[in-house]
C-alpha cells in the first residue's frame, strides 16, 4: 500500500512540474495506482477510497493538460469516477475530503465549460454550484478560503459565458468578499493573485453592463497592485482594457490618458507577443485602443498642435500590430480576428486621410496573396475596409486637395498608384 501511495505523490509532483514528459509519466503512474487501489477497497477503509478518488482527479487533470480536446471525454469520466467514490464515503465528510469532493465537481464543470456550446456551459454552471455547496461550513483556513473564492470566480466566468452579466458580477462580488481583509501569499494559493483575476474579469463584465466607472475602478486596483512588481500579463491587460474604456468618453483629456495607457500595455506585451497567444491578444488589444484614441483625438486637437508626429506614431503602430496579427494567422487564430480586423480598419482609414502615399503598401502587406496568410488576405472584412479606404483616399485626392502646379504631377501619379492597387487586389 505504501508503494502505491508513493506513486500517487510522485504523480502529483510530476503534474506540478508540468512538462509533456512529466505529464505522460504522471498519467501512467496514476493508471497503475488506480488499478492497484481497487482491491484494497474491500476492507472498507475510508482513507483508501479517498486516495482512489484523488487519483481519479489527478488522472483527469493530467489528461486535460496533455490535450484538453482529445482527452476531454476521458477526463470528464475520470472526474465522475472521483465523485462516485466521494459519494460512498461516510457523511459528514472531514474537511479535507469535502474540499477534494468540491474540486472534483469544479473540474467536471471545467470539462463542460471548454466546448463552445451554451447548453454545455449550463451544465458547467450547475456543477460549480454543487462544488460551492460542498465547501459550506469549512473553517477559515487559507487553503480552503482560496478554494471557495476560486470556485466563485469560476462560476462568475461561466455566468459571463452565458451572458448572464448581472449574475456574473454578483458571483465576482462573492469571490472578492471571501478574501476581503485577508492576506495569504503561499505560491499557488496567493490571495493577491486571485483578487487580480477577480478585478480583471469583473471589469470586463461591468464594461458590458455599461458600468464604466466601476470597471475603471477595478482596473485601477489591478494596476495599483501590480505596477510595483515584475511586468505581468495581467498588468498589460489592465492597461489595455483601461485604455479601451477611456476611449468611450471621447474628450481630449480622457483620450490622452487612453493613449498613454494603451502604450503602456503595448510596450509590456510586445516583447512576448510573437511567442505566446495570450500576450499577442493583449498586445493587439492595446494597439487597437491606442489607434482608436488617436483616431478620435486628432480632430479634437485641430490647429493646437502639429499632428504629423501623431500620425506617424499611429501608422508605425498599425504596421507593427498588423505584422503581429499576420504572424499569428499563419496558424489561424480565430480569437484574434476581431482585433486584427479593427486594427486594419483604423490603420487603413488613418493612411487614407493623412498618408495616402503609403496606403498601397499597408493594404498589400495584408491582402496580397503572395505576402499574407490565407486567413488574412481572403478575409472579406479586411477587403471591405481596404475598399472603403481607397475610395476615401481617391476622393480626397481628386476633389478635396488644393494642389499647386508643382505638385499636380505627384498627385496624378499617386492616384494612378491607388487605382492600380485597387485592381491588383481585385477591390474594384
Amino acid at each position: 500500500m505504501q508503494a502505491i501511495l508513493a506513486n500517487c505523490r510522485t504523480a502529483e509532483d510530476l503534474l506540478k512540474q508540468g512538462g509533456p514528459a512529466d505529464l505522460e509519466n504522471a498519467v501512467s503512474l496514476l493508471v497503475g495506482a488506480i488499478d492497484a487501489l481497487q482491491p484494497h477497497l474491500d476492507a472498507g477503509e475510508a482513507a483508501t477510497r479517498f486516495e482512489l478518488a484523488c487519483a481519479w482527479i489527478n488522472y483527469g487533470n493530467g489528461l486535460l493538460r496533455l490535450d484538453n480536446r482529445l482527452n476531454l471525454q476521458a477526463a470528464s469520466e475520470a472526474y465522475r469516477q472521483a465523485i462516485a467514490h466521494f459519494d460512498l464515503l461516510p457523511e459528514p465528510l472531514i474537511d479535507d475530503y469535502a474540499v477534494e469532493r468540491s474540486a472534483a465537481w469544479a473540474n467536471l464543470a471545467h470539462t463542460f465549460q471548454l466546448p463552445d456550446n451554451p447548453s454545455s456551459w449550463q451544465a458547467a454552471r450547475g456543477c460549480y454550484q454543487v462544488a460551492l455547496q460542498h465547501l459550506k461550513g469549512l473553517p477559515d483556513v487559507p487553503r480552503y478560503l482560496h478554494r471557495v473564492a476560486g470556485t466563485w470566480l469560476n462560476l462568475a466566468n461561466c455566468e459571463q459565458l452565458l451572458e448572464r452579466h448581472a449574475e456574473a458580477v454578483a458571483a465576482y462580488d462573492e469571490a472578492e468578499a471571501v478574501l476581503t481583509g485577508r492576506e495569504h501569499h503561499t505560491q499557488g494559493q496567493s490571495f493577491d493573485a486571485l483578487r487580480i483575476r477577480i478585478w480583471l474579469n469583473r471589469a470586463n463584465t461591468l464594461t458590458q453592463l455599461g458600468e464604466t466607472g466601476r470597471a475603471l475602478a477595478d482596473l485601477d486596483r489591478v494596476i495599483g497592485d501590480l505596477q510595483t512588481s515584475d511586468p505581468s500579463l495581467e498588468l498589460a491587460a489592465a492597461f489595455a482594457n483601461r485604455a479601451n474604456l477611456l476611449t468611450t468618453y471621447e474628450d481630449e483629456s480622457h483620450l490622452g490618458k487612453a493613449r498613454r495607457c494603451a502604450r503602456e500595455g503595448w510596450e509590456l506585451a510586445r516583447p512576448l507577443a510573437h511567442d505566446n497567444a495570450g500576450w499577442a491578444e493583449v498586445a493587439l488589444q492595446a494597439a487597437r485602443a491606442e489607434l482608436q484614441a488617436l483616431t478620435l483625438l486628432v480632430p479634437l486637437l485641430g490647429q493646437k498642435v502639429d499632428t504629423d508626429d501623431l500620425y506617424f506614431a499611429a501608422s508605425d503602430l498599425a504596421d507593427e500590430a498588423m505584422a503581429l496579427y499576420r504572424a499569428w494567422q499563419t496558424q489561424y487564430q480565430p480569437a484574434l480576428q476581431p482585433l486584427g480586423r479593427r486594427i486594419f480598419h483604423l490603420g487603413a482609414q488613418l493612411y487614407a486621410h493623412a498618408q495616402p502615399q503609403f496606403l498601397s503598401a499597408f493594404l498589400c502587406e495584408s491582402l496580397d496573396e503572395s505576402a499574407a496568410p490565407d486567413a488574412v488576405c481572403h478575409d472579406e472584412s479586411l477587403r471591405a475596409s481596404a475598399q472603403a479606404a481607397l475610395e476615401v483616399a481617391l476622393y480626397q485626392l481628386r476633389y478635396e486637395r488644393q494642389v499647386s502646379l508643382d505638385h499636380a504631377e505627384i498627385i496624378f501619379h499617386l492616384i494612378e498608384q491607388l487605382v492600380r492597387t485597387r485592381e491588383h487586389l481585385s477591390l474594384a
